[in-house]
């Protein structure tokens, strides 16, 4: 992957796996104090589900990207778009707060992914 593009990937990678840490600390305060009620234990059980699924294919993503090979770059790419239409709908199982940042980092990662895919295809 170019340098310019996988530093984007890394940041926007970096940025989204901030936020999925900052959604497991964050989550039960911020809910209750927009809402004014208290988040039962099965919706934070599948949240944190949600966030490590999340976080675990953010790692290898990075891992794929970091490689830095022809196909360990395809794949990472691939990853990073999977990962990035995954980010989309996590507004409306996270706070709005935390769901427009994982959106701005989906679109990033679509966009990389896309650009990528497109650019290096004709080298498999």
């Amino acid at each position: 992957m170019k340098k310019n593009l996988s530093l984007i990937a890394y940041i926007s990678l970096a940025l989204a796996l901030l936020n999925q840490i900052f959604v497991i600390s964050f989550a039960k305060l911020i809910f209750k104090k927009v809402n004014k009620v208290e988040l039962d234990e099965m919706s934070y059980i599948i949240i944190i589900i949600a966030v490590i699924f999340l976080t675990i294919i953010g790692i290898i993503a990075t891992l794929f990207i970091f490689k830095n090979t022809v196909k360990s770059s395809f794949v990472g790419s691939i990853i990073l778009i999977t990962l990035g239409v995954m980010l989309l709908p996590t507004i409306f199982g996270f706070t709005w707060i935390f769901g427009v940042i994982n959106i701005i980092c989906g679109i990033l990662m679509i966009t990389v992914g896309a650009i990528h895919l497109k650019t290096s295809r004709e080298y498999l």
